[in-house]
């Protein structure tokens, strides 16, 4: 519950974006991560770019989706070697990475107090992040053949599972992505049935998800992201408004009207 609460009020809000902790740099070059190896798979937030700008921002960050006390979590070099470690305990590790792979991930230990203060036990969390995942069961569609073809335009057909390489092999190279039974795939150890060999999946803990999904959100306003689908389905498109409303729709417009291509608009 701590783990959920912490991701509700840090990334909860539209405006935020996240982003893996190895994507901190040495340099300006980025070519080595300045994070720690057991703490480069933490998720940090930050806050999105304003509306409007028209110079980039430094970045506003917001903490990281892990335990610990709040000054050091909401502190940006706290996944860094340089930053305070404390007590850690292992979360990600050879049971699943499999032996010998790299991935790892430590969190902070948090003690648990009881009413009359004494300590009564520990506990940590991380919070990975899917976003970053190829997935490998893409739904099935269930759709009509105008909504399949809306469908089609709007997400990736395939994942392109088959190419993905866990640094020896490609374990999918041979798999029937196409079998009717991959929808059906609710975690990453279930992907094994489609591996070269058993477990070869495992050091792929950190890039490949099982099944997930997402909602297409504007990071900049919040709410969800204007779709033109429907308004670029009209036999008449150009002036137009985001708010879904047609020229011949507005109040003192004649209904049916075509609307004035050389004065489209997009606010």
């Amino acid at each position: 519950m701590m783990a959920i609460g912490q991701l509700q009020e840090r990334a909860g809000d539209d405006r935020r974006v996240t982003v893996a902790a190895d994507q901190l740099s040495e340099d300006s070059e980025g070519a080595d991560t300045s994070a720690a190896a057991n703490r480069s798979h933490w998720t940090g937030v930050y806050k999105s770019w304003g509306d409007g700008l028209e110079t980039r921002p430094e970045p506003e960050f917001v903490g990281w989706l892990v335990s610990g006390e709040h000054s050091l979590t909401n502190s940006l070099d706290f996944a860094t070697s340089s930053g305070a470690a404390g007590e850690l305990v292992e979360l990600v590790g050879e049971g699943t990475l499999g032996p010998g792979a790299n991935g790892n991930v430590e969190a902070p230990l948090m003690p648990v107090n009881a009413s009359d203060g004494k300590t009564t036990g520990k506990l940590a969390w991380w919070t990975g992040d899917q976003g970053v995942k190829a997935t490998f069961a893409l739904p099935e569609p269930q759709l009509g053949t105008e909504e399949l073809v809306r469908a089609n335009l709007q997400a990736a057909g395939k994942s392109g599972i088959e190419v993905l390489s866990n640094g020896r092999g490609k374990p999918f190279a041979d798999a029937d992505m196409d079998d009717a039974r991959v929808s059906s795939i609710g975690g990453i150890r279930q992907t094994s049935f489609y591996a070269s060999e058993v477990n070869q999946q495992q050091s792929l803990f950190h890039d490949l998800a099982g099944y997930s999904t997402g909602l297409l959100t504007d990071v900049v306003k919040g709410g969800f992201r204007k779709d033109l689908s429907m308004e670029l389905e009209r036999p008449s498109v150009g002036d137009f408004k985001l708010d879904g409303t047609h020229p011949s729709d507005r109040p003192g417009a004649t209904p049916g009207a075509a609307p004035n291509i050389g004065r489209g608009s997009c606010g």
